[in-house]
């Protein structure tokens, strides 16, 4: 599968930060900080998004591992996959009310059929869906209620 999640447009800032230990991220991955290191996020959770992984990296036992993360900022936007076709309406789904992360490593997309966590709002399309055209692709953000301050 391709990227899970990408910076649309002028991208999102990029910062190197130090793995957690045993952690398999791929390019695209949403992360989470635990204990102040990085570490994959897990679908229904609601921990804070630092932000997605600008590279694959696979982190041992011990040791020192690094991974430059694509920061979610405000309202940076990222290309994701959905889960079912995008709907004229996902994009006037309130604030308090948005999509859920859903997938494992190297195959996370935003589950438009779920909204107990909130994390993802949709932004738009490739396509512009506003000219009929169907898509699972989508622009989305962070919700601000997930980003870290």
């Amino acid at each position: 599968m391709g990227v899970s999640f990408y910076p649309v447009g002028n991208g999102a800032p990029t910062l190197r930060w130090k793995m957690a230990a045993s952690q398999t991220i791929a390019k695209g991955d949403p992360v989470i900080l635990s204990s102040g290191l990085v570490a994959i996020a897990v679908a229904n959770s609601s921990a804070a998004i630092l932000g997605f992984a600008a590279e694959s990296v696979t982190s041992a036992a011990s040791g020192n591992y690094y991974i430059d993360i694509w920061l979610a900022k405000g309202d940076t936007k990222f290309k994701a996959t959905a889960s079912t076709t995008v709907a004229i309406t996902d994009f006037f789904t309130a604030t308090a009310s948005c999509f859920d992360l859903a997938g494992t490593t190297g195959s996370f997309t935003v589950n438009l059929a779920a909204s107990s966590q909130d994390i993802f709002q949709v932004v738009g399309t490739p396509d512009g869906i506003e000219n009929g055209t169907l898509s699972t692709t989508c622009y989305v953000i962070v919700n601000k209620r997930y980003l870290l301050d």
